[in-house]
């Protein structure tokens, strides 16, 4: 491993044996004279590749405690969602968590408006932003507000996009949530917001929501008549989707091809049987 620039006595950058950059961590690897070979790799406690050039300036600002705690929280996100994360997450996560421990510091408290929101449409993520707050407390010993966990959370939401457009995910948030409501008073009814059912019709909004941004492919015959018959037989049905249509068309001005019709209306279905 070669050694090309050095951040901080522990931290520098390096090539691997394949020539890809890395971030690596290690005590003392940045404390010889640059460039060098790196050749005891024992030494080395942390690798990260695929970073976001941005995000390097904060190696030298944040203290390395709270890059080793980010980088946890990270690993353990990993093993929970299921899907690839942005490679930068934790330099983001490591930025925000030392930022709300300056807040903490200067007794400043900013909530986040979103939290039951999160708190419902991504369950997994926010259970995620819970543990977080548990392994912050016992790895620096500052106990978070509760509510940093929501916080936490939209960055796993986030990197799950493999994106950095955290107004993007939040604007999604927003959309599912009116989405729901729009269900609720079409059938009015109140939806349990903790049931399974519940869990499962967010996931197929979520896919929704991301397939109206997707290149639409041809429409099959087959398409055609089950969304004949669905209409036919579920015509309250039909009229909510309408509604959600409508909505979706002026937040994010796209058009719906009649298998996205098709696609949410099954779920509206789904949702209502349970």
């Amino acid at each position: 491993m070669r050694i090309t620039k050095k951040i901080n006595n522990n931290v520098a950058l390096g090539v691997d044996p394949k020539g890809k950059e890395v971030v690596i961590f290690g005590k003392g690897i940045g404390f010889h004279e640059i460039p060098y070979e790196l050749n005891d790799l024992s030494l080395i406690s942390k690798t990260f590749y695929d970073i976001d050039p941005g995000y390097l300036e904060l190696l030298s600002e944040i203290p390395e405690d709270i890059f080793n705690v980010s980088s946890k929280i990270v690993d353990y996100a990993r093993s929970k969602v299921g899907c690839e994360l942005n490679p930068s997450l934790a330099f983001m996560l490591a930025d925000h968590i030392n930022f709300g421990v300056i807040r903490l510091k200067k007794s400043i408290d900013i909530t986040n408006p979103l939290t039951n929101d999160i708190k419902y449409l991504y369950k997994t993520e926010m259970e995620i932003g819970y543990k977080a707050l548990d392994m912050i407390e016992e790895d620096l010993q500052i106990r978070f507000p509760k509510g940093e966990a929501a916080s936490i959370a939209l960055h796993i939401i986030n990197a799950e996009g493999m994106q950095n457009d955290m107004n993007n995910t939040i604007k999604v948030t927003k959309i599912l949530k009116e989405i729901t409501k729009i269900v609720e008073e079409s059938f009015d009814f109140k939806i349990d917001q903790d049931s399974i059912d519940y869990s499962r019709f967010v996931i197929h909004l979520k896919y929704f929501v991301q397939r109206v941004k997707e290149p639409k492919e041809k429409v099959s015959d087959s398409t055609k008549l089950l969304l004949k018959s669905i209409k036919a037989q579920f015509p309250d049905t039909y009229g909510c989707f309408k509604k959600i249509e409508s909505y979706l068309k002026k937040t994010l001005k796209l058009k719906y091809s009649e298998e996205d019709q098709l696609y949410l209306l099954v779920h509206i279905n789904r949702i209502l049987d349970n």
